[in-house]
């Protein structure tokens, strides 16, 4: 019994078995329900039914006694009952076109118009010739040659069972592309109908991709009233969300969401109906809400999405779990200084005093923070303490990032992980190791703490099982994490636990142009006057190129023209376009990614070297990519095993079968399909996407027209993913301004709190 085989029928309704006696059935509800067998479409020879008449079990469409149904089903055996059943993967009510008007409106869904009008100049039932795969006579069509009609077909194919359904939804404001988005998620087209017409508002929630404001455009074009409840929860739970993933805040004021209510919903909002949305909120556990009460009297409300309440709670109590479990490295501080000498002889340098009392805060503490600038030592201080044990002492080495997760590699020699493989994370499922199936480890090295959000940090807090150590290293003059919470710097300042603070070079560091130059840019200070302009080496290892420039227009601006001399100089000396990365503040604004991305492309590889072709990212960002191409993934796809930041480069291309074949270190993977839509161009990336890389030869440029980016916490992370050599390009007023502004913003959480017993 081959239980993978998905079988489509049309289907009666005969009995219900579950829910059981009078209770309504919503869409997508799970159920029981024994059906007939009116139609089996394409079913091989093994599908088997009882007296014409199959058991249907899972979500599906609340079915009625007099309509036929579409579902498609899996074999699957009750072993309780002994008893063969069908799972069912989709489910809709099966409908058929009323007119020819409707007929017409479902092929201008996947053909062109003009497409239409040939097709029914040769045929007045064009549909049907698309049905019965008749490519000769679709062939006869003006404009329409054997591939276009294969294509008619095989996109006929892949919505033809929603025929009428995406007419309707069409009319409604929805796009083939969202329809389909959206029929994968709920698995019926029914629950996507009825979920539009009643509360489009869930789409923002049940799918990544979909926010507020399109699920409110939805909302509006189909009769929600601009005041209604299920709006107004919608957008308060938006902005509670939107102000987490743009400044880190996990909680707000009242008064901060009702000037957000004012500015989008409009002034004249009933307060009843804003009062209502709340404690509807309230009651349903989507929403946290407190008074707070200050010495003199005032009263303030804060308002804040449980989740993240839940979270940092969560977080707080594992990492006082962890924190109070029995320590299970004993090692006295001769043993220390023994394994350290051996270690030192071993590796050709001494330790420093920061250091070594690194290695000892960490053998006497079961959770240490390990902060400090680049090049300062953080990393060989975990391999003092790994020396100091023995073989049999299991620890692993994670980050959030792919790039990040190999730099301890070169330290320690074992493997890096990210977060998601270090945890086994299954698409649909979650993680392999949680709080019930917790690691197998002594000990946890996080790497790039600062990076991490409060989510991703609980999932993974709760796989360390107690008795482990956790070390966490991290550089807070970096950008700050993307997300929610404050991690990193919540769990210093609380103080729970030590942490070791390393802000002096070491010998070898001082060596270096980038590491002196990056701390002075750390704390506010700055080489150069506005005035400045020119070039010029730092370093005794002449590992920082400084080149500064003045310009009195905004269109006279040479940042392109410098980043490719220096491209190209780099270029002859190594010959390898996957040691060079340019990167840069912006994507899209001023001197951005997009066009150096495509300077760079053109440089490598002239058009007289390239071969087949084939088109990545999408909309208007489409680029065309070749064999040899460097590309960057812009989105974590687990089955693949690329996460966001990965670069990598094109081994080959299949324009026929529109996919590719690459190569981000881990050897080579195919890409097809909208994946295709997740890659961009990688010889230059954005600041934030460099965060946790190490790259060979750097190119970073600022200018004016990066204004809103430019602050320390940018610069300093730009010029230290440097490794062997760094080009510095500036408009020297602009590396001024930036150097004297922080962004570090003031974040409103909870972890602080719980961490220091503040709050219950």
């Amino acid at each position: 019994m081959n239980e993978d085989v998905i079988y489509t029928l049309h289907v009666t309704m005969l009995n219900r078995w579950y829910p059981k006696g009078k209770k309504e059935v919503q869409h997508n509800d799970w159920q029981i329900n024994r059906v007939k067998v009116v139609k089996k479409v394409e079913i091989d020879d093994d599908f088997e039914t009882e007296y014409g008449q199959i058991t249907l079990v899972g979500n599906m469409v609340a079915m009625d006694y007099d309509c036929t149904y579409l579902v498609r089903v899996v074999k699957e055996f009750n072993e309780k009952y002994k008893k063969l059943q069908y799972k069912v993967v989709y489910s809709q009510e099966y409908r058929e076109f009323n007119n020819e008007r409707q007929i017409r409106d479902f092929l201008l869904i996947f053909i062109t118009p003009r497409q239409v009008e040939a097709l029914y100049k040769i045929n007045n039932h064009p549909l049907a010739l698309i049905d019965s795969h008749n490519i000769e006579e679709l062939c006869k069509a003006a404009g329409i040659g054997e591939a276009t009609a294969e294509r008619i077909i095989s996109r006929y194919e892949a919505c033809k069972d929603y025929g009428p359904s995406y007419v309707e939804l069409n009319k409604m404001g929805l796009t083939k592309n969202l329809v389909d988005k959206l029929i994968e998620h709920y698995k019926s087209v029914d629950t996507v109908l009825q979920l539009v017409r009643e509360n489009p508002y869930v789409f923002a929630d049940d799918i990544t991709g979909i926010g507020f404001k399109k699920a409110d455009e939805i909302a509006l074009n189909n009769g929600v009233h601009k005041h209604d409840i299920k709006r107004v929860k919608a957008f308060i739970i938006y902005t509670l969300q939107e102000i987490a993933n743009s400044y880190g805040s996990t909680y707000v004021y009242y008064e901060g969401v009702m000037d957000k209510i004012d500015e989008f919903l409009g002034r004249d909002t009933p307060q009843d109906t804003i009062d209502d949305a709340i404690d509807e909120l309230i009651d349903s556990n989507k929403l946290w809400c407190r008074d707070k009460e200050y010495q003199d009297g005032t009263i303030e409300t804060i308002l804040a999405l449980k989740k993240f309440y839940d979270i940092e709670k969560t977080i707080a109590n594992d990492i006082k779990r962890l924190v109070n479990a029995q320590n299970k490295v004993n090692l006295t501080e001769k043993e220390i200084e023994a394994s350290i000498k051996l270690q030192e002889a071993k590796q050709g340098w001494d330790y420093t005093d920061t250091q070594k009392y690194g290695v000892k805060v960490i053998a006497d503490n079961n959770v240490t923070v390990i902060r400090g600038y680049g090049g300062t030592g953080k990393s060989s201080t975990v391999a003092g303490l790994l020396a100091c044990l023995g073989d049999d002492y299991v620890f692993v080495q994670c980050a959030l990032s792919g790039k990040a997760s190999v730099n301890l590699t070169d330290i320690t020699g074992e493997e890096g992980y990210t977060i998601h493989r270090l945890l086994k994370y299954v698409p649909g499922s979650g993680f392999t190791y949680n709080r019930d199936n917790q690691l197998d480890v002594d000990m946890v090295i996080l790497d790039e703490g600062s990076m991490v959000d409060i989510e991703l940090a609980s999932c993974l807090l709760e796989a360390i099982p107690s008795g482990a150590k956790l070390v966490i290293l991290g550089d807070s003059n970096q950008l700050e994490s993307i997300g929610g919470g404050n991690f990193f710097l919540d769990l210093i300042d609380s103080e729970v636990v030590p942490v070791v603070t390393f802000d002096k070079i070491h010998r070898q560091g001082a060596k270096s142009g980038i590491i002196p130059f990056s701390i002075d840019v750390a704390n506010g200070i700055s080489r150069y006057k506005q005035s400045w302009h020119g070039e010029e080496i730092l370093g005794e290892l002449q590992d920082l190129k400084m080149i500064g420039f003045q310009c009195a227009r905004d269109d006279e601006k040479p940042s392109v023209d410098l980043i490719m001399k220096e491209y190209k100089e780099m270029y002859q000396e190594c010959k390898d376009a996957s040691m060079i990365t340019v990167v840069l503040p912006t994507n899209t604004r001023g001197t951005c990614t997009k066009v150096v991305n495509k300077l760079i492309q053109d440089y490598v590889l002239p058009k007289r070297m390239r071969g087949a072709s084939i088109e990545i990212n999408k909309g208007s960002d489409k680029v065309e990519v070749y064999r040899g191409d460097r590309i960057l993934v812009l989105k974590n796809n687990y089955e693949l095993d690329i996460f966001n930041g990965n670069v990598g480069e094109v081994i080959s291309v299949d324009s026929e079968n529109k996919s590719l074949i690459a190569d981000f270190g881990r050897g080579e993977i195919e890409i097809k399909g909208k994946v295709l839509e997740e890659l961009d161009l990688g010889y230059a990336i954005s600041c934030h996407k460099s965060q946790g890389s190490t790259l060979p030869y750097l190119i970073y440029c600022i200018d004016y027209t990066h204004y809103v980016m430019l602050c320390k916490e940018q610069i300093y992370t730009g010029i230290t993913r440097a490794k062997k050599r760094c080009s510095f390009i500036f408009e020297t007023k602009a590396l001024c301004y930036g150097i004297k502004t922080s962004k570090v913003k003031h974040k409103q959480t909870f972890l602080y709190h719980f961490l220091k017993g503040n709050l219950q």
